[in-house]
């Protein structure tokens, strides 16, 4: 069964001029990282199921906007990929401004670090809610005429789907609002909720 991924992001700012050393990546990513894998444990989600990523927000100096590039994510890291970021920032500054846009004599700084990191939880299974009600009168937020072709405009009920329940049956012509859709049911047909909310639209 496929799930969408659960995330977590966290973000540092720690304004440092380059060149810095080691110790300074490994205090401010190692923070990040733990964070969101523990974060991501607390969700149920295996170590081997996450996906971390990790960026760096960098600049040259006198510069405003800062450009986010993302940097190997590693347990501990060295003098070498401290040294490296100079390179990786004007590769990731090039890459988005053009060849010769650097300015590499002006100094560079970080801004900012961001550890981002994903996970699905695969042995998700909804459960079906036992069978209640089929009255949806709770749920009816207002009366107003809508428009139906053939018949016009016609007094319709409005429905909350939040407040609507599992087994919920409901006649149209009716609308059912959610946040993120609203579903039309004209006049002759109905509208009915399953065990999970799926709502399921049948001619009467």
């Amino acid at each position: 069964m496929a799930t969408s991924p659960i995330g977590h992001t966290h973000i540092k700012y720690d304004y440092q001029i380059l060149p810095i050393g080691a110790e300074v990546l490994n205090r401010n990513i190692q923070e990040l990282h733990k964070r969101v894998k523990q974060e991501l444990r607390d969700d149920g989600i295996k170590e081997e199921n996450n996906d971390i990523h990790v960026y760096v927000d960098m600049k040259y100096l006198l510069q405003i906007n800062a450009v986010r590039f993302e940097i190997p994510l590693k347990e501990e890291y060295t003098e070498e990929d401290a040294e490296n970021l100079a390179h990786w920032f004007d590769t990731a500054y090039s890459d988005m401004y053009g060849e010769g846009s650097g300015y590499p004599e002006a100094g560079r700084c970080i801004v900012s670090y961001m550890v981002k990191g994903e996970g699905v939880v695969y042995n998700f299974e909804p459960r079906e809610v036992e069978f209640e009600d089929q009255d949806s009168s709770h749920a009816m937020k207002e009366q107003r005429d809508a428009f139906f072709k053939g018949d016009g405009f016609i007094p319709t009920n409005v429905y909350e789907f939040d407040k609507l329940n599992p087994w919920n049956k409901l006649r149209g012509p009716a609308v059912i609002e959610a946040e993120e859709t609203t579903i039309v049911v004209p006049p002759g047909f109905s509208a009915s909720l399953d065990g999970l909310k799926n709502v399921e639209i049948e001619q009467d």
